[in-house]
């Protein structure tokens, strides 16, 4: 993988990066394809081709780009996560999830590749595994709860997620640290509600 100090970066990944970060994405696009006519194995300049892509629905040359640049540089994280990101946007948990186990082989406590692993467990109706993985980052001192509720079931949220008729979310992982007190949670007598035949 190329590393840049920052007084080497070039100026088109720089130029591009800032428009990317200020989502003038349209801007930033040329630069970058025009960059990578010059420059075909900067995979820096792929990555942030790829995530414009992502962000535009290209996923074909999105994927196209993160796989050359992982092909090139097997250990660029920033990439493979952008990767796992595209297959589930593309709803291929199995393959998102053979990506991520690659970046928990080193960083296993990573918490953002830990709640990917576990909304694409979800997605492979592999519940039972989303739900240790949540229960995983209570025990690092995350706060996660796993929610369905309206937004589950809009329209405009399938559509923007790019959702196909024959699916559907089953829900939302929330993932963060937690701020404040804890809730008091009221003790019932269980025998209330449970009755014996």
């Amino acid at each position: 993988m190329k590393s840049y100090k920052i007084k080497d970066i070039p100026q088109e990944l720089i130029e591009a990066s800032e428009l990317i970060a200020e989502e003038k994405l349209k801007k930033a696009e040329p630069i970058l394809r025009t960059y990578l006519k010059k420059n075909p194995l900067d995979i820096n300049a792929m990555k942030l081709l790829a995530d414009i892509g992502v962000k535009f629905r290209a996923y074909k040359d999105a994927g196209y780009l993160l796989t050359r640049a992982l092909d090139l540089a097997p250990d660029y994280d920033q990439a493979r996560l952008s990767y796992a990101n595209l297959l589930y946007k593309r709803q291929l948990p199995f393959e998102a999830l053979k990506n991520i186990e690659i970046l928990l082989e080193n960083d296993k406590d990573n918490a953002q590749y830990l709640t990917l692993k576990a909304v694409n467990l979800a997605l492979a109706n592999q519940h039972h595994e989303a739900q240790n993985i949540t229960l995983a980052l209570n025990a690092m001192n995350y706060s996660s709860i796993w929610r369905t509720g309206k937004l589950a079931f809009n329209k405009d949220v399938q559509k923007e997620l790019d959702l196909k008729d024959n699916q559907e979310i089953l829900g939302y992982l929330y993932v963060g640290t937690e701020v404040g007190k804890k809730k008091k949670v009221p003790e019932h007598d269980l025998n209330e509600f449970i009755s014996y035949l």
